[in-house]
């Protein structure tokens, strides 16, 4: 169920799925910081990580109207271009911080194309997820 997002800081949550190999499933924390479509949860014993909505649910869920959930997703989407950019490239040792930039204003790559791939890659997702609901 879509809940009450962005503004989650200090809102009480349970972490619902394993998350990069650290078995997080169960764990019950607070939401501390909320930026590129991620949320920092610090489970008070000295652990804390980064999760996406779909990772956790909130302890008191909270249903928005259709018109939140759109503007949630455009917000979070955007972020993602963030995250693609700067946030996931600062240790990516194989496509470093600037590369994508640099890669379209010489020409190796258009925005077109870096589109075209998140446009199928997102149908193909979202068509999994869908088959998967049935």
């Amino acid at each position: 169920m879509i809940t009450k997002l962005p503004d989650m800081v200090g809102e009480s949550v349970t972490i619902t799925k394993q998350s990069r190999g650290i078995n997080t499933a169960g764990k019950s924390g607070i939401v501390e910081e909320y930026t590129a479509g991620a949320f920092l949860v610090n489970f008070g014993d000295g652990w804390q990580g980064w999760y996406t909505i779909d990772e956790f649910a909130l302890d008191d869920e909270t249903e928005l109207p259709p018109d939140e959930i759109r503007k949630v997703i455009l917000e979070t989407a955007t972020g993602l271009v963030g995250a693609f950019l700067y946030y996931d490239r600062k240790d990516d040792e194989e496509l470093s911080l600037y590369m994508v930039e640099q890669a379209v204003k010489d020409g190796v790559i258009t925005v077109a194309e870096i589109t075209e791939a998140f446009t199928t890659a997102f149908k193909k997702e979202c068509q999994l997820a869908v088959e998967e609901l049935l």
